[in-house]
């Protein structure tokens, strides 16, 4: 039967295979890489967890930073605006994020780089390739993040009225309180 033979009807949902296939033959459905909000919207339905979640950042250097212009013009220069998407993958090597929190936390010394390293002049570069400028770096922008998202998981707390306990304990709360509200990165 052709696909324009069908009978089409608004209580049945067609499915039009590409291929044969044999009976009891098991048949997915790729949504392909979607949110939960995606699902919800196009298909009705949302996941306990999905790996294309994000929540978008707005990082910026503070407005004390005598480097604020420099780290601006670097990440512009590097085609990185605010904001960021942070999710499952987003603190890889090379991701967005990650090169940004790394030029927004470097001093002037790792903004410049030395002799020593081979980067003179371009200290920032590592971290559009993907490696630490410096282990006080890697630090400084760890406490960056933290900061930034603290507020939001303690108003994820607060909407699931969560005490402060201990971290496992408040992960168990969390999970248990992501099937009635809605996480941070929904």
């Amino acid at each position: 039967e052709s696909y324009e033979s069908l009978p089409l009807s608004d209580e049945a949902l067609t499915l039009v295979a590409t291929r044969e296939v044999s009976a009891g033959e098991e048949v997915l459905l790729d949504y392909g890489p979607r949110s939960n909000a995606q699902l919800l919207n196009t298909h009705g339905f949302a996941l306990p967890t999905t790996a294309h979640e994000q929540l978008q950042l707005e990082l910026r250097p503070p407005a004390d930073d005598p480097l604020a212009p420099l780290k601006v013009r670097i990440l512009e220069a590097g085609n990185l605006t605010s904001p960021y998407s942070l999710g499952r993958s987003s603190l890889s090597s090379d991701s967005n994020l990650l090169v940004a929190l790394r030029v927004l936390a470097a001093t002037r010394d790792e903004l410049a780089g030395s002799e020593q390293t081979g980067d003179k002049g371009r200290g920032y570069a590592r971290a559009f390739e993907g490696s630490p400028i410096s282990q006080g770096n890697e630090l400084r922008w760890q406490e960056m993040l933290a900061r930034r998202l603290r507020p939001l998981l303690e108003e994820q707390e607060a909407r699931c009225g969560m005490r402060r306990g201990l971290h496992s304990t408040r992960v168990h709360a969390l999970e248990r309180c992501d099937a009635h509200h809605p996480s941070v990165l929904d």
